[in-house]
């Protein structure tokens, strides 16, 4: 987003040493909706970075507070934003509708991505989100980082970044009337893990339990399979023993009971308490 507060070549070089000097402390975010005065909405922030919303105007601004001898009080540098937080917040506010709050993000198509995949998870799939804890907690959180712009050098903006999306993401939900955000995952090798960032904890994606799917377009056992595994009765085929064995591990991960000579082809039925399949 385009700031339309401008600032003298020369003092935006001395902010930039400056904050490459360390850590700036920061002050928060501050609403101001229809704001008259930015500048002074800015002065309740507190001391350090301090970001100002105006969510009904779709517009952010950053500033420094500095304290001010002379009056007191603080004194409002303006900052430039980061780019990935503008990005970032362009990105949910320009929802229309819950639908285009949803986003489709591929791993290997990264020209298409609304932001960028969270780097360091080359090599995974779907699988992995399905089956191990804390993987899935570590990519939930790389992901939803990504999504509030949460990705920049500083800490301090990092922070920043998921108080406004956190801000952001209530006032869009209370006009859109949606209490969390999907992000399909697109994995590399054709699988597919559904998230969600929920209103209330923007800090991490969650997968849609019983929603995954593999390469070769089989539902992929997670935990809803211990609950309700009607959405898994049918049949299953496998392109290659790769395929089948990693969802042979995901099915024996979560008690799945699978009989009959093994193929790479199967069925699954629901009796209302396990989930059973046999190889044909």
């Amino acid at each position: 987003m385009t700031m339309n507060l401008r600032l003298p070549t020369t003092l935006l070089a001395f902010l930039g040493l400056a904050f490459a000097s360390g850590e700036a402390p920061a002050g928060g975010v501050v609403v101001c909706n229809n704001c008259t005065s930015v500048a002074q909405a800015a002065k309740q922030g507190g001391n350090g970075l301090v970001i100002v919303s105006d969510f009904s105007r779709k517009k952010i601004w950053g500033f420094r507070n500095e304290y001010d001898r002379e009056t007191g009080g603080f004194l409002p540098m303006p900052v430039p934003i980061p780019g990935a937080i503008n990005h970032s917040h362009q990105l949910t506010m320009s929802a229309v509708t819950p639908a285009s709050a949803d986003i489709v993000l591929r791993q290997d198509d990264p020209g298409s991505n609304a932001f960028p995949f969270p780097a360091g998870f080359e090599g995974w799939s779907a699988y992995e989100v399905a089956t191990d804890t804390n993987m899935r907690a570590q990519f939930g959180r790389a992901l939803a980082a990504s999504y509030a712009g949460a990705t920049t050098s500083s800490n301090t903006w990092n922070n920043l970044a998921t108080s406004l999306k956190s801000l952001a993401v209530d006032w869009m939900s209370g006009r859109l009337n949606f209490d969390f955000i999907t992000i399909t995952v697109h994995w590399s090798d054709g699988s597919i893990t559904p998230m969600v960032i929920r209103k209330g904890n923007v800090t991490l994606a969650e997968p849609i339990q019983g929603q995954s799917f593999d390469a070769d377009g089989n539902r992929i056992p997670d935990p809803e399979v211990t609950q309700d595994g009607s959405d898994y009765v049918g049949n299953y085929r496998f392109r290659s023993d790769a395929n089948l064995d990693n969802w042979l591990y995901a099915a024996n991960r979560y008690g799945v009971p699978i009989t009959g000579t093994p193929s790479r082809r199967m069925s699954c039925s629901w009796d209302g308490q396990t989930l059973r399949c046999h190889y044909y």
